[in-house]
């Protein structure tokens, strides 16, 4: 007997024609459109049973169907499903909240430490706990940048203006997306974002061949909207890369991200969770900034 999600699985194998795109959640725009086109081709064959995954995570009423998706999700490694699965550590349903945990440990990326990290905090199933241990242990092994060290550094990265348009949060949260957007730059290898002594000189950036640049961002919109006996919250940011200390624009990025919380979590820690989501955001523009700006310039 095939339950829905085998179903669900086998509408989409046994569909004649693929799966319209989904409108991304973020884009990156850069001074050279065509470079922009061609940075995106490679990922449309493999985009549309990861998104369709990362749908079902998010939507589906069977907690079987979204937990047999977080198997998957971690499977593939795809660190598009990364935003996904760490909304999913909230479920209501332990075994996804557990499963989840393990995917996020599977694809390996720093970005979900943090969630990780408030789930331990929250967390009263021995479980799915246990699940967010290993999952953190994995990803505190080895890998990542100097954030620090300007030895083998390829690039300087400082974050500049960082405002909140929004009419909620006001400094609190923008300085959660300048310090989340420093976190996750300063995982990259080859990037470093400290500098000993304070900021660098032009002629000490030229002497060690190191290019800089700075970030300015926006959060655009930061709403919350009840849904049934839940909180729909959302957030979309604006973030923009240039030379420094020039000043001179190379590329922007602009996404969001949103998750669903129940009234009574949102009540108790509704600026954890306003944090949690621009943590998400900060890690979707570093993964379109590195893939599509700096892996010119071999930095992966």
């Amino acid at each position: 007997m095939k339950g829905p999600f085998t179903r669900q699985m086998a509408s989409m194998t046994k569909a004649r024609r693929p799966f319209p795109l989904r409108k991304p959640l973020g884009r990156l725009g850069v001074a050279m459109p065509f470079f922009v086109a061609l940075a995106f081709l490679p990922s449309l064959a493999r985009a549309d049973v990861v998104d369709k995954l990362i749908q079902i995570l998010k939507t589906s009423d069977s907690y079987k169907v979204r937990m047999t998706a977080a198997i998957s999700l971690g499977k593939k490694k795809d660190k598009r499903a990364v935003p996904a699965l760490m909304f999913a550590l909230r479920d209501a349903e332990y075994t996804v909240r557990a499963l989840s945990a393990a995917a996020l440990g599977q694809i390996g990326d720093k970005r979900a430490v943090s969630s990780l990290k408030s789930m331990l905090g929250r967390e009263s199933n021995s479980f799915a706990k246990g699940q967010a241990k290993k999952a953190l242990a994995k990803l505190s092994g080895g890998g990542g940048g100097g954030g620090g060290s300007i030895v083998g550094a390829k690039v300087y990265l400082r974050v500049g203006k960082i405002a909140n348009n929004s009419p909620i949060g006001g400094k609190t949260i923008s300085s959660a997306l300048g310090a989340a957007l420093l976190a996750q730059f300063g995982k990259v290898s080859k990037i470093v974002t400290r500098w000993p002594g304070g900021k660098p000189s032009a002629a000490e950036l030229r002497k060690r061949g190191i290019k800089a640049f700075v970030l300015d961002g926006a959060i655009q919109k930061l709403t919350n909207k009840p849904s049934g006996g839940n909180v729909e919250i959302s957030c979309f940011i604006r973030v923009s890369l240039a030379t420094y200390p020039q000043n001179s624009m190379k590329a922007f990025y602009s996404g969001g991200a949103s998750m669903s919380v129940s009234q009574r979590d949102f009540d108790r820690q509704k600026v954890t969770l306003y944090k949690e989501l621009v943590v998400a955001t900060a890690g979707g523009a570093r993964q379109q900034f590195v893939t599509s700006f700096f892996s010119r310039m071999g930095i992966r």
